[in-house]
């Protein structure tokens, strides 16, 4: 029973001794590249008197347990003196060089226990194929569909380094041509259009002016030989839908009396001009085509 007590002892002692070096327990690590900016993510499970060290020119932190956070001169240094489950996440600048059409994804070390890290490569970017430089070799490489993904497990090295290239920067000017000559198709299809728009307007003001000159034409044609008011009906019949009337309206609107209309419609049919088409008591006078 001693002997019990005095293991349990040392075990909370070295427990206790553990917790003041700042040991963190198990956790995991991920950067996600967006172009030259790195998004950090660090989920620990258990943290005492723990200490990180932040770029000075850190973006958008976030912590969701309390900490400090003290500013230096060329660094933050991050602080939590005891918490579970943590979450960090900030974004990092300057963790992405770049030398011709090679990047370069370098980190250092900042835990003295194992952890696991997945690194997710930006949009587009692969690994180079010749010579890469992957340092350590990687537990496993994968993809979620639209990124390449590294991960470490029970990492514990001095630094990472990975070598990448970005497909999509050789297609750019591809693109840009591409949508240049699609531009250039879409102005020419709707300056084609306009340039029809016009001629179509033009046709269509020359085929009027043509019917008017007709009209003109035809109606020079019944009234050349004609005066007074034979001329006005003849004129009259030209104005109307159909060239024909009712006898009644000529009364009507040209003020002429029955009688007087009756002889003028007479000598109009024996020149040839008109015909009259009775309906019952009544006449309809029609130009003769």
């Amino acid at each position: 029973m001693r002997k019990c007590l005095i293991l349990s002892f040392l075990a909370f002692v070295l427990a206790v001794t553990l917790v003041m070096q700042g040991v963190l327990a198990a956790g995991n690590v991920d950067y996600q590249i967006i172009e030259d900016k790195v998004l950090v993510e660090l989920n620990l499970d258990e943290v005492s008197d723990f200490s990180y060290r932040l770029p000075f020119d850190v973006e958008t932190i976030d912590v969701n347990v309390n900490h400090e956070i003290v500013d230096f001169d060329m660094y933050k240094l991050l602080e939590i003196s005891f918490a579970r489950n943590v979450e960090i996440s900030y974004v990092d600048n300057g963790l992405i060089e770049k030398s011709k059409d090679r990047y370069f994804f370098i980190i250092k070390n900042q835990f003295d226990d194992v952890v696991d890290v997945n690194l997710f490569l930006d949009e587009g970017a692969v690994l180079a194929e010749d010579e890469r430089l992957i340092v350590p070799e990687p537990s496993s490489v994968g993809t979620d569909g639209r990124r390449i993904i590294l991960s470490w497990n029970d990492f514990d090295a001095g630094e990472i380094v990975v070598e990448y290239e970005l497909v999509g920067e050789d297609s750019f000017v591809l693109r840009l041509v591409i949508i240049l000559v699609i531009l250039l198709f879409v102005w020419l299809y709707y300056r084609q259009s306009a340039r029809i728009k016009k001629e179509v307007v033009k046709a269509k003001e020359k085929l009027k002016l043509k019917k008017e000159r007709a009209i003109v034409e035809k109606r020079k044609g019944y009234t050349r030989n004609l005066f007074g008011e034979e001329k006005k009906i003849i004129e009259y019949l030209l104005s109307v839908k159909g060239n024909e009337c009712w006898t009644k309206e000529l009364v009507r609107n040209l003020g002429i009396s029955k009688v007087r209309l009756s002889r003028k419609l007479r000598n109009l049919e024996q020149k040839d001009l008109i015909i009259r088409i009775p309906y019952g008591n009544e006449n309809k006078v029609r130009l003769k085509k």
